[in-house]
């Protein structure tokens, strides 16, 4: 169910405030129902009994009267038992209605509540659907002391400014009652309303370090030091009464609040922090002068790093935590160690940040060949082609990583002077063992020119890496020849492997698997004849069904289904046909899976449509994708294809089976983690362009996060893991493609796109660029910001 907020832990069938919901569970004080039920000394008969032996007249009377009161007593205490047994029971009701019936069924529930737990999970609730309407509702349990108060405080900090702002009077004129179990929540609520006359006792609970434990309705903590910052104000926080607080927490706090501030103001209180006896503090202070930028704060902060060696790296973290490359790269205009310029320029190849690209640029004539070589690196990795005489001579360096590092930066630059400057290598010995990184970059370049050249290498042990190559390059000159081979020699039996065949197959196969590399149709009449010749070789067979998968447009596609479907085939046939289908663009074609994910099909044929109905992400199969996965013949294969493309509904119902299926659980592991099958490893341009990236995050995100007692997130790590390495298939995008693509959704229009892609991004290390998202403000900058404190909270390791 959708509510207000998208976000699955608020949808009232799970409800996140149940007793026994499995999430983590806010605060609760039961103690006023902790007091026994009164003992009214036994049973009805017995008491009567006693009633009955010797006693005066009066005494019976007196003792009449005190079981009458005896009777009404457990009476009232078994009513107020049924009440409190059963005072969940309208909150059962509207987790079963959705939209504005649920948000009103509770706002009436929370007017009938009598007990304070039931007031609070009501609260909450409201509180996380941002309900505008139940705000007076909220304001109203303002003037309840103790849980009730704290949760009306919370939900209202929860929907924020403006739609709570009307509540400010009322937390003022509460906050003199407030004790201890409300207090820092009601203080930490005017603080995110921005309530300037709260200031002071917002600067108490802040220094006593109140707020810092209070948590938001995810369960995460909720203290965020630029609220502080925009409540308090600069100068107060500046001040000699914070920056000297004896207690180390608070100048910690102080520190961080100002690193959040970074701008010109904050320099120089931050330089004084820097001079703290707390590691923590001038960690703090450090990381908040590395994101201003300021040129004031390169002197005395290199000065410190120099002064204490012990503490370089978890300053250099910090700044790297905190700080965009821009600014980094502003601190290197001072005079600093060649140690501490490389540690910096390092920090910069990390972000992956394109805005500095320049400055990469004017490090190529630096005189540390390690500072060069990194620029140079970086250069390449975004793209500029300014690297390339830098990188040229470290084709033939005598370090071999070096020279292949060189090679794959080449590589990634794709224009064809690169190409063409590094075809005279082809004859240098130093680079013989290089040749295959050297073919590579040379038909990633596009410069077919080199195509001539290349063809030479066909005849050499290199013949492998030429081959791909001159597909890169569309050089059309052996193309009749990589035909050719697609025929097998007449009177010559390959379905048995055998030694004297072995040499044939595995140049056919090259020729197959370069003709993929060319993209051209006119392959797809000999690979089907292959494909369907019985005393042909079994791999090759295999072979050609995945390149008639890469090369296949529509029509073909129509073809492949049609044969696969063919009865008159043979099963090891029609498995071939499809071997490749997941591999194309089958989004429209993916109506006419459906035939081929019968039980009736061979496993391998339902495998293969199973994954291309995912790579399709198409929405008009997602109650096919539900259907099946609730039929015991048919969930592996909806499980595959749910996890790759599949909606919502699914991966929650996924959850459900994979929970109490091992077996199915454990398949998904192994064919996930599988490192011979590119089976769940594709990424191309349409994948991203069809919406199937983002639905295969939110899949993978549901099952990571699901409350309930499994966690399943190796989907969530294998997608991270081929976002951040990028695919090198046809038609494959580099690692640089990729972020630059989850970069432009990060910017986007589209809010779940937005937040999918900074959490892949702080999945993947990506710190840069969210820093820069960040700071670009706009659409993403909230979400960037968020991810980063969270991932700063948790220590850099990316934990929720």
């Amino acid at each position: 169910m959708q509510g207000p907020d998208s976000d699955r832990r608020f949808d009232p069938q799970y409800d996140p405030y149940a007793q026994n919901s499995g999430a983590q569970q806010p605060q609760l004080d039961f103690s006023q129902y902790e007091d026994p039920i009164p003992d009214v000394g036994g049973s009805d008969d017995e008491i009567m009994r006693k009633m009955n032996r010797k006693t005066s007249p009066v005494g019976r009377i007196v003792g009449i009267a005190i079981v009458g009161g005896a009777l009404g007593l457990g009476y009232w205490a078994y009513q107020q038992n049924v009440s409190y047994e059963t005072r969940n029971q309208p909150l059962e009701a509207a987790a079963s209605l959705q939209g504005e019936a649920l948000l009103e069924a509770l706002r009436q529930a929370y007017a009938n509540a009598q007990h304070d737990d039931v007031k609070e999970r009501i609260l909450l609730n409201l509180g996380a659907f941002k309900d505008a309407k139940s705000v007076p509702l909220m304001i109203q349990a303002l003037d309840e002391g103790g849980i009730v108060r704290r949760s009306g405080a919370r939900a209202l900090a929860h929907i924020g400014s403006p739609m709570a702002d009307q509540a400010k009077p009322k937390l003022m004129e509460v906050l003199p009652l407030t004790t201890a179990v409300d207090k820092a929540q009601v203080v930490w609520t005017l603080a995110v309303l921005k309530e300037s006359a709260a200031v002071p006792e917002i600067l108490n609970e802040f220094t006593s370090g109140h707020l810092q434990n209070l948590e938001d309705l995810d369960g995460k903590p909720t203290f965020d030091p630029k609220v502080i910052v925009d409540v308090v104000g600069k100068q107060k926080l500046a001040s000699d009464e914070l920056l000297k607080n004896p207690n180390k927490s608070i100048r910690a706090l102080v520190a961080q609040a100002l690193a959040e501030a970074a701008d010109a103001s904050t320099v120089d209180p931050l330089i004084k922090l820097l001079n703290d006896t707390d590691v923590e503090v001038v960690r703090e202070a450090a990381a908040g002068l590395g994101r201003t930028g300021d040129p004031r704060a390169a002197e005395p902060l290199f000065a410190m790093l120099q002064k204490n060696p012990s503490m370089r790296q978890s300053v250099l973290d910090s700044i790297s935590r905190s700080t965009g490359a821009p600014e980094i790269a502003k601190l290197m205009t001072g005079s600093i160690s060649v140690d501490l310029k490389r540690s910096l320029v390092g920090l910069l190849k990390d972000s992956h940040d394109p805005r500095v690209v320049d400055v990469f640029a004017s490090l190529l004539q630096d005189a540390d060949e390690d500072i060069r070589t990194t620029s140079a690196l970086a250069l390449a990795d975004l793209g500029d082609a300014r690297a390339v005489p830098a990188l040229l001579p470290l084709v033939k360096h005598e370090d071999r990583t070096t020279a292949l590092d060189a090679l794959d930066a080449l590589a990634l630059i794709a224009k064809p002077p690169v190409g063409e400057a590094l075809v005279p290598l082809l004859k240098d010995s130093a680079v013989a063992s290089r040749k295959a990184g050297l073919l590579k970059a040379i038909g990633k370049s596009g410069a077919t020119s080199a195509g001539a050249t290349v063809a030479k290498e066909l005849s050499t042990d290199d013949k492998e890496a030429a081959a791909f190559a001159l597909g890169e390059l569309k050089y059309m000159a052996p193309y009749k020849g990589f035909l050719a081979d697609l025929k097998r020699p007449k009177d010559v039996d390959f379905s048995k492997p055998s030694i004297p065949t072995e040499e044939i197959v595995r140049n056919r196969e090259i020729a197959i698997r370069a003709l993929g590399r060319y993209g051209k149709l006119d392959a797809v009449p000999g690979l089907m004849t292959l494909i369907e010749d019985g005393t042909d070789s079994a791999k090759l067979r295999q072979i050609a069904g995945t390149v008639l998968g890469q090369l296949a447009d529509e029509k073909t596609l129509i073809a492949i289904i049609g044969k696969a479907k063919n009865s008159a085939l043979d099963e090891a046939t029609r498995t071939y046909y499809v071997q490749g289908l997941w591999q194309a663009d089958a989004q429209t074609v993916s109506g006419q899976l459906a035939e081929l994910l019968q039980p009736s099909q061979p496993a391998d044929v339902r495998r293969s449509a199973a994954l291309a109905l995912g790579y399709a992400a198409d929405p008009a199969n997602d109650a096919l994708l539900l259907d099946m996965l609730k039929k015991p013949d048919l969930k592996r294969e909806a499980a595959f294809a749910i996890i790759l493309g599949g909606n919502e509904a699914a991966a929650t119902e996924l959850y459900r089976q994979i929970e109490t299926d091992r077996e199915l659980r454990e398949v998904l592991q192994e064919f996930l983690m599988a490192d011979d099958a590119d089976f769940f490893n594709l990424i191309t341009a349409q994948h991203f362009a069809s919406g199937e990236i983002f639905r295969r995050l939110q899949v993978a995100t549901i099952l990571r996060t699901s409350k309930g007692e499994l966690t399943f997130s190796v989907p969530w790590t294998q997608v991270v893991q081929r976002l951040k390495a990028g695919w090198s298939g046809p038609g494959g995008l580099a690692a640089r493609d990729i972020r630059a693509k989850l970069y432009e959704s990060l910017k986007g229009q589209e809010p779940g796109k937005r937040k999918l892609a900074a959490e892949a991004f702080a999945a993947m290390k990506e710190r840069g660029l969210l820093i820069r998202a960040r700071d670009e403000q706009g659409p993403g900058s909230a979400e960037a910001r968020e991810v980063l404190l969270r991932d700063n909270r948790a220590g850099g390791d990316g934990k929720k």
